[in-house]
């Protein structure tokens, strides 16, 4: 049985527009909260709370929902019979050999009957 996940993707957009809002933002930063720490560790946390901010601000995460299939049935196997049928597919595009174009048949009858075995066992499994 097809199982739907939802998940959630951010992604940052990055390109020459936001790279110069992002210089911008720091040029416009005056800085002074880190020069006027003396402690070398203040200083870098005061940086690394600022820095963020400006990274953010100049290029924002944008999530998205994604939905994933989760297909339980689908073992090891079918993978490997898949990969083989589309390997003897490309073997037999452009061939005129009778037989191999007989075994990818033959093949990918084969897959298509383990497949509906397979779906059907485990929708008898929940």
């Amino acid at each position: 049985m097809t199982k739907q996940v939802s998940l959630k993707q951010g992604t940052r957009i990055i390109n020459s527009e936001t790279l110069t809002d992002f210089q911008s933002l720091l040029k416009q930063e005056t800085w002074q909260f880190v020069y006027q720490t003396q402690d070398t560790n203040n200083m870098f946390n005061s940086f690394l709370n600022t820095f963020p901010h400006i990274s953010e601000a100049s290029s924002p995460v944008n999530c998205r929902s994604t939905k994933e299939k989760k297909n339980d049935w689908i073992t090891q196997g079918i993978k490997i019979s898949g990969i083989h049928k589309r390997s003897l597919y490309t073997l037999t595009k452009n061939s005129d050999d009778s037989k191999a174009k007989a075994h990818y048949i033959r093949c990918g009858k084969i897959l298509k009957n383990v497949i509906k075995m397979q779906k059907s066992n485990s929708m008898i499994d929940l």
